[in-house]
């Protein structure tokens, strides 16, 4: 903990690791000991998230005991999960939909997710002072991996931006916290007959840019992903009607 000092979250898990553990000596866990932690700390929790929240801060514990002598170094197997996320992209059609009967606020949070692809909490902590209207870049931060990066934005969203009045603490958003936008978001979706989640949005940004061109290490840097592996989660395949694959060779052939 004092060394690698985590996020709020991650220490949250690592001390719930620590009690369910015990007062073990490192040197005799053993894999199944993590697999076993995992389940017991997430029951209910897809793959993923026991990898995430458990597996993951486990193993890197039991690496950093292994460079100072406490215990032999050895890898440790994560839960199988696909390769890709099951959540699926927003549809432009239902962000759209959305848009239009949203304004003020709502409306822009909408679109800057869409465009972006930016994490909901991150999204929220956005301030003004990180935006640069003239040039339509905007300076943005990961509160998971700590990385910041600059995004270059479209005229529109520029221009939704600037029209914005910045709150007493320069923030562009006036919700503190994710909550607050699903209270008025899902009762949105659920008059409009729509299914959407901020995340929705990061898995666009990601698909869409893949269908592009783009390969990974750009879609990683735009969504300020570590790594291309965690950003090919969020790549949607999406393929495209072949030429003279279609039906329309075979009504050819019966004319």
């Amino acid at each position: 903990m004092d060394f690698r000092r985590p996020r709020k979250d991650d220490a949250k898990w690592i001390r719930r690791l620590i009690q369910w553990m015990g007062r073990r000596p490192v040197g005799e866990l053993i894999g199944a000991d993590l697999i076993a932690a995992a389940h017991a700390l997430c029951p209910t929790s897809s793959n993923e998230t026991k990898n995430r929240n458990v597996i993951t801060p486990a193993s890197a514990i039991l690496h950093y005991a292994a460079e100072q002598r406490w215990c032999t170094y050895s890898r440790h197997r994560r839960l199988p999960a696909p390769r890709v996320s099951k959540r699926r992209p927003a549809q432009a059609d239902t962000v759209e939909l959305l848009l239009a009967n949203t304004d003020g606020y709502k409306r822009l949070l909408l679109a800057w997710l869409y465009e972006t692809g930016q994490r909901i909490t991150d999204s929220l902590r956005h301030n003004h002072r990180d935006l640069d209207m003239a040039i339509g870049i905007d300076r943005v931060g990961s509160t998971k991996t700590d990385d910041r990066g600059e995004l270059g934005l479209s005229p529109e969203l520029v221009g939704m931006l600037a029209s914005a009045a910045p709150f007493p603490d320069g923030r562009v958003f006036p919700w503190r916290d994710r909550h607050g936008v699903y209270r008025w978001l899902r009762r949105l979706c659920k008059r409009l007959g729509v299914t959407y989640t901020p995340h929705q949005s990061r898995h666009a940004m990601a698909t869409d840019m893949r269908a592009l061109g783009y390969d990974m290490r750009r879609i990683a840097e735009r969504g300020l992903w570590r790594d291309e592996r965690s950003a090919g989660r969020y790549v949607h395949h999406r393929s495209t009607a072949l030429p003279e694959r279609g039906v329309v060779r075979l009504l050819k052939e019966n004319k």
